[in-house]
């Protein structure tokens, strides 16, 4: 995956996407993209702080947009034109892990109160 988003940036690969949605605390923002067949896609991207400056919800942006198959399913790949900030693929896995740690956690405790008033009770 890190070789098709490396390569993603040639001048076949340019296409353009509307803005959705911006998320200013973390500097993302959600754009779609149309492929070859007309369906609609939608991403989300971090942005650098001069880039998300210049962008507002509902302007027409540069992309780089790249159709490639990955076991056997097509798959459609989007970046920012003049994007600098560096891709992270990790970054939504670290966030699923945090949630189910704080949730472990979360289920932990109330348990642990549960059993307490339990044995309060008798």
């Amino acid at each position: 995956m890190r070789f098709n988003y490396e390569s993603l940036e040639s001048p076949q690969n340019f296409n353009f996407a509307v803005l959705q949605e911006f998320l200013p605390k973390s500097r993302k923002f959600s754009y779609t993209v149309i492929d070859e067949k007309g369906k609609i896609h939608e991403f989300t991207e971090s942005v650098d702080a001069a880039l998300s400056r210049r962008m507002r919800v509902g302007d027409t942006v540069p992309v780089y947009r790249k159709t490639f198959v990955s076991f056997g399913r097509k798959e459609i790949m989007s970046k920012l034109k003049n994007n600098s900030r560096p891709f992270n693929p990790l970054n939504a896995l670290s966030n699923l892990v945090m949630s189910g740690i704080l949730f472990s956690t979360f289920a932990c405790f109330v348990s642990l109160c549960g059993m307490l008033f339990i044995k309060s009770k008798k």
